[in-house]
């Protein structure tokens, strides 16, 4: 065995002297992704998949194997030259080039190689894998390879009862997982017991009871019902996960639904009545409850359980009371339900609260005012956002993105991407960052009771920069200039202590109160800059009006109430926009010394939202994860267009990019046909004036220099001491706007 020893510690040596002298591969950059990332089919369906790249290329040589045959193949416009083997098949060879140059390489976006259309011709996880040669634009090729999953499952078979089994029972125990049962008789004196995943549906049949004990059943449209005072105990026993009862009526029980031990079920358009307890939760979580209507002696009764008793998204809806549409959560109709309806919307203006199990809590957020058939669900619009690519990251929670580079707070690392989604840098263990911001190329990253500092002038090793306490914990943080506020809750005082700290020296972050601020519930810090003064969210939906001359001490010169809690502002120098439960727009008059604000242009739409962003003609509104579009090519009168479920943590706008954080990744939009002019100027000093030239070529320059006003490309001023804002809006031929402000510090009147 010795030669065997020698032999082991031969390659040995070769193994190490290969990883010790062989360069190291140059990082892949081009790439290829197949959408979707993961597809599940019936047999027999045909389907669609494409495959992009995140390059702008010359041509490519691709072979495709898949264990489902391809049965059509359709290229871009921009491939002129193309050629592909025979089809169908499962092996496929694909050329194509871009003999015109009609590629173009912007930022995050995917160029399209080519579609795919496959036939599912077995059930099973079937695989589909991409390989071969892409070419650039400079002449280098690179190899490439991606791989789709395909989860293709038999066609369900559909039963009947009473032609093909007389008892549901019956046709259960002949059922194979996934069919479908369809019942058309009228009583069926039984409980059925059901321990495979299926589908039962009748059209209205009455039957004594169901036992689940399977996940993936559906029990859609049946009457069950109990006889005498509670004879049966309960009428459907669910002890099994992802269970859906949809379009029942569960009545006369001592127990309508008993959920033991069961978690993530689905209850939607039932009634639940007459019975001594509607639902029972036991041991049970993630269960979701909405759109029912209870009427019992106790609608709801908890045990050790958390569920959620109202819409998991956003929804469109026509109130048939009213016959508006509206944008909500919805939530169930409760007997007893508090009949205030501020908005009009059907939505009780009062969360409906349900027993608590000890320090679980189970509420309805969005209680309905009448039965669910009185609310219409609408189908959602054509959406105007248009798919550009992806940043692959698991769980981002903060984003921010400035210059050709995007910021990620994720598993409590500081991840830097540029824009093709390569990874540039990463700083680990920043904490749980709620909110960040950008300031000479640090970093400023809110965690808790700290700022905490990280220097980012070199991106591939941004390093720690400093610390700096907060007097308390903040989760929110806005900057202006060199300035910065945040605001925590004291506890000596039993209010919102606001602070302004002065940034101009990060190695010397200094911190005073801003005095006489009306705060009482200015958790959320948001500052808008008009001219000299500064518009401040306090109160949980209050506005207070700063004058900020001497930007090192800023006096509060008024403050307008408004009755709506919405910490959360935006304004676009003419309107005012604040938001949190409820969303309000005012008209704004900027005079040079005074703000004056009409009351009278408010509109409130009542649904929670925690961020905007606004991109050309278009607002976005996050709420709970859900993304809600408005038109506002009349800010006055915004235009619902419609809602996108993304279940997003963050979203941020710049430039003409939409980016939203999602639990998969960073996705990255842009608006159909529009793309936003860019408000950019230079400016010169000379004697006692100020000369500005906007940058680009449009059809209206509008200046705001400290509540001046002046139009045109190029304009000239004269300014005093101290600190002044310059912002300039431009228009261009499409009527599509956009904003820039810069802060002009004059040391003296004589200018050098």
């Amino acid at each position: 065995m010795l030669w065997l020893q020698r032999l082991s510690k031969f390659v040995l040596v070769l193994l190490i002297s290969y990883i010790l002298f062989t360069p190291a591969l140059a990082e892949n950059t081009t790439k290829i992704t197949i959408i979707p990332e993961k597809t599940e089919v019936n047999v027999g369906d045909t389907f669609n998949v494409t495959i992009l790249t995140n390059a702008s290329i010359s041509g490519y040589n691709l072979k495709i194997k898949s264990d489902l045959p391809i049965i059509n193949i359709q290229f871009p416009e921009w491939a002129k030259l193309t050629k592909n083997s025979t089809i169908p098949s499962c092996n496929v060879e694909v050329r194509a080039v871009d003999l015109f140059d009609m590629l173009n390489e912007t930022a995050i976006s995917l160029n399209e190689l080519l579609k795919l259309t496959l036939k599912a011709t077995k059930t099973g996880i079937c695989n589909l894998a991409v390989t071969g040669r892409i070419d650039n634009d400079d002449g280098s090729g690179i190899s490439v390879f991606s791989s789709l999953e395909i989860e293709v499952k038999p066609k369900a078979n559909i039963i009947i009862v009473p032609d093909n089994y007389s008892t549901i029972q019956q046709a259960v125990n002949a059922a194979s997982s996934g069919d479908t049962i369809l019942v058309f008789n009228k009583k069926c004196n039984e409980v059925v017991k059901i321990n495979k995943p299926l589908t039962l549906k009748s059209s209205g049949s009455e039957v004594k009871g169901f036992e689940i004990y399977a996940e993936n059943v559906t029990i859609d449209n049946f009457t069950i019902k109990g006889y005498g005072l509670w004879s049966n105990k309960v009428g459907i026993l669910i002890k099994a996960n992802n269970v859906k009862l949809i379009n029942n009526t569960i009545t006369d029980f001592d127990v309508g639904i008993c959920i033991e031990n069961s978690n993530n079920n689905t209850i939607t358009r039932n009634n639940i009545k007459s019975n001594n307890i509607g639902i029972k939760l036991s041991n049970s979580f993630g269960n979701l409850i909405y759109l029912n209507n209870f009427d019992n002696t106790n609608d709801v009764k908890i045990e050790n359980s958390e569920s959620r008793f109202y819409s998991p998204h956003l929804m469109l809806y026509e109130y048939k009371y009213n016959n508006k549409r509206y944008v909500n959560y919805l939530g169930n109709y409760w007997s007893d339900i508090n009949k205030c309806d501020k908005n009009g919307n059907g939505i009780s203006s009062w969360r409906y609260y349900l027993e608590r199990s000890g320090l679980l809590r189970n509420y309805d957020d969005a209680p309905l005012m009448k039965s669910f058939n009185n609310y219409k669900l609408l189908k959602n619009p054509i959406s105007p956002l248009k798919f550009k690519g992806k940043i692959s990251i698991d769980d981002p929670k903060t984003l921010l993105v400035s210059g050709n580079h995007v910021f990620v707070i994720a598993n409590n690392d500081l991840i830097i991407f540029n824009k093709k989604g390569e990874i540039i840098g990463i700083k680990r263990n920043v904490g749980e960052v709620s909110d960040l911001t950008l300031k000479n190329n640090v970093l400023l990253l809110i965690n808790g009771y700290n700022i905490y500092m990280v220097d980012v002038s070199n991106l591939k090793k941004p390093k720690y920069f400093g610390e700096h306490y907060l007097s308390g914990w903040s989760g929110e943080i806005d900057a202006v200039g060199d300035f910065a506020f945040y605001s925590y809750y004291s506890e000596s005082n039993r209010k919102e202590i606001l602070k302004v700290l002065d940034i101009s020296n990060l190695n010397d972050v200094k911190e005073s109160i801003v005095k006489n601020v009306p705060s009482k519930y200015a958790y959320q810090i948001r500052i808008v800059m008009l001219g000299s003064f500064g518009l401040l969210s306090v109160d949980g939906g209050d506005i207070a009006i700063l004058d900020f001359s001497n930007f090192c001490n800023p006096i509060v010169v008024d403050k307008m109430n408004f009755n709506v809690f919405a910490p959360n502002i935006y304004c676009d120098g003419n309107h005012l926009i604040h938001y949190g439960d409820g969303f309000v727009i005012s008209k704004l008059n900027i005079c040079t010394n005074w703000i004056d604000v009409e009351t009278n242009d408010i509109k409130i739409l009542d649904f929670r939202a925690n961020k905007l962003e606004i991109i050309g003609n278009y607002m976005l509104l996050l709420s709970k994860g859900d993304v809600v579009i408005y038109d506002i090519s009349d800010l006055s009168n915004p235009k619902l267009v419609g809602v996108e479920y993304f279940n997003a943590r963050d979203i941020f706008v710049y430039d003409d990019e939409i980016y939203i954080a999602t639990p998969t990744g960073i996705k990255v939009y842009a608006i159909y046909g529009q793309s936003k002019p860019v408000a950019e100027f230079n400016y010169k000093k000379s004697e006692n004036k100020v000369s500005f030239e906007a940058v680009g070529d449009y059809i209206k320059y509008e200046w705001d220099l400290d509540g001046e006003k002046k139009e045109g490309k190029r304009i000239e001023h004269t300014f005093s001491k101290g600190i002044h804002f310059v912002t300039l809006k431009v228009t261009d031929g499409n009527g599509f706007t956009n904003v820039k402000t810069k802060i002009i510090k004059i040391s003296n009147t004589n200018f050098p």
